[in-house]
């Protein structure tokens, strides 16, 4: 089995979890942007009960996918923040140990840097 190396942009992550963020946003007020039922149809019209509900369910789903939206957004940040971690904690054991200093003590009597 062959890896393909692949890399992490931790900018571009956190660029498309503000986008997300926004998209969240835009989602959890629903439809015209702004919260709160729609205009009231014209006067004659008996669907003003059928149209409350629909707006009700509408802002309901908008509402749960907001939150998925915007729980993807901090996933992807937090996510950027791990690799950043990650590739922190590896370029100190690297200057460690280029500095002659072994990353970890071995064993008594063990090469320095685990060497055999």
């Amino acid at each position: 089995m062959v890896e393909e190396p692949f890399t992490v942009d931790p900018e571009l992550l956190r660029a498309v979890a503000r986008e997300l963020t926004d998209d969240a946003h835009r989602l959890a007020h629903g439809p015209g942007g702004a919260p709160g039922p729609v205009a009231p149809p014209p006067d004659g019209w008996r669907a003003d009960t059928a149209l409350d509900e629909l707006d009700a369910a509408l802002r309901r789903w908008s509402g749960a996918l907001a939150a998925r939206v915007a729980a993807t957004a901090e996933a992807l940040r937090g996510g950027a923040d791990g690799y950043e971690a990650v590739d922190d904690r590896a370029a100190r054991r690297l200057a460690v140990r280029n500095a002659g200093v072994p990353a970890r003590p071995g064993p008594a009597g063990a090469a320095p840097g685990g060497a055999r």
